[in-house]
């Protein structure tokens, strides 16, 4: 008999497994995060529709910066600080993830859940939670009784009297009460205030999906989400079961895995950065090789991409109108208000343009040169070429197909062959 860790979530690792094992196991799988990429909804630098094919196959290069998994293993490590300010703040009793889930009906859904939550019931003095120390009871707002506080409250008294009360309490000892919510900590930067709301419909798409795949795969209640702004600005919000929805999401992804995890098939590619970033390290290049690319394709995606550029540098020029029009409004002020807040500055706190001052004080700029230490480039090229090739990065470039040489009309060569065998004549 399989044993849930969730109403519908079957434990397949325990928390923290080893790295082999972690891999091994999600290779196959839909999880939160992959499922959020592979709608588009990622908008960094790490994950793509492609990005995620090609993980899942096992193909993808390791293409992460150091900062980005500096970032990830900071996330890591202010998991915990983030669930227990969530807990204080709301009243929630939070327990240590159950480890790596799959649906019980559908092993190819996943999901690592970063906490259970038990929820606080309904007078709001009482946080549920695990026992103080193996064998204890939960704690509970009534210490005198064995009365639950409300009609919510699914736990017995708990030790606020101390160790004396333990044989006491021995004899009312209640099971602790069961999660029905999870809870996903995220910790973003002070500049991304702006996308996180006053509600659950105001949060990243990308990461409210998450939260949803969870409670598709674990089958739990509802789901939360606390965020960390800036390191000291907590948000949290709760977000509720949808069946409707979760249906239709799981018809979306179990569509998606089935064409391109199963069939094999190639996603598209995309505009994203994790794309290009890719797309730059899937092969390693083969100087002085050719491919054939076919025609039409070829000619339709450059004039696509001339388009786009003209239009590109249309709208720059646009922009650089409407900016002017806000320079000469501005003068030699510094900034400008509307409606008593500050709403343009100009400010000369631009790139110094070291060149332009050599070019007219030559002497001036003379003094101010000191040696500095440099990467001696050619050196390394000549010396490292396996490791010179690997990061320097590819780059796309279109050509314009050769003018074809106009043909001169036959009584024209011919005139110019018997005028040159003249001047050779005359020559000799």
């Amino acid at each position: 008999m399989v044993t849930l860790a969730t109403p519908t979530g079957r434990r397949l690792l325990p928390p923290k497994p080893k790295k082999r094992d972690w891999d091994a196991a999600r290779a196959q799988r839909m999880t939160a995060s992959r499922l959020a990429a592979c709608m588009g909804l990622e908008k960094g630098e790490y994950s793509s529709p492609l990005a995620v094919w090609h993980e899942m196959r096992g193909t993808r290069p390791d293409t992460r910066a150091s900062r980005v998994k500096e970032a990830a293993r900071w996330g890591q490590r202010m998991e915990p600080v983030i669930a227990e300010a969530f807990a204080e703040e709301s009243g929630c009793g939070i327990r240590p993830s159950p480890g790596m889930l799959v649906h019980q009906e559908a092993p190819w859904m996943g999901a690592n859940l970063d906490f259970l939550v038990v929820e606080a019931c309904g007078c709001g003095s009482h946080q549920p939670g695990m026992p103080a120390e193996p064998g204890d009871v939960a704690p509970c707002c009534d210490s005198q009784t064995c009365e639950a506080c409300c009609e919510d409250c699914p736990t017995c008294p708990s030790l606020a009297r101390g160790r004396r009360r333990r044989s006491k309490l021995r004899r009312h000892r209640a099971t602790p009460p069961e999660a029905s919510a999870l809870l996903e900590c995220k910790q973003r930067s002070a500049y991304q205030d702006h996308e996180w709301g006053e509600d659950e419909d105001s949060i990243p798409d990308s990461v409210a999906i998450q939260v949803h795949w969870g409670l598709a795969v674990s089958g739990l209640a509802a789901g939360y989400v606390a965020v960390l702004l800036g390191g000291n600005h907590l948000k949290w919000y709760r977000i509720e079961r949808d069946e409707e929805f979760l249906a239709s999401l799981v018809e979306w992804a179990k569509g998606w895995y089935d064409t391109h995890i199963v069939g094999g098939v190639e996603p598209d590619v995309d505009g994203s950065a994790a794309t290009t970033e890719l797309l730059n390290h899937l092969w390693r290049v083969k100087p002085g090789t050719v491919t054939i690319l076919d025609p039409d394709e070829t000619k339709r995606l450059k004039g696509e991409q001339e388009a786009i550029k003209a239009r590109i540098k249309a709208e720059e020029e646009q922009l650089r109108e409407v900016e002017n029009r806000l320079r000469r409004a501005m003068g030699d002020a510094e900034f400008g208000m509307v409606d008593g807040y500050k709403a343009v500055s100009w400010c000369a706190n631009g790139t110094f343009s070291r060149s332009k001052l050599a070019e007219d004080h030559p002497d001036v700029a003379a003094e101010y040169v000191t040696l500095a230490e440099v990467f001696d480039l050619d050196r390394f090229k000549a010396e490292q070429p396996e490791l010179y090739g690997r990061y320097r990065a590819r780059v796309l470039r279109t050509h314009k197909p050769p003018k074809a040489k106009a043909a001169k009309p036959r009584a024209a060569r011919a005139k110019a062959k018997t005028e040159a065998a003249a001047g050779a004549g005359e020559a000799q």
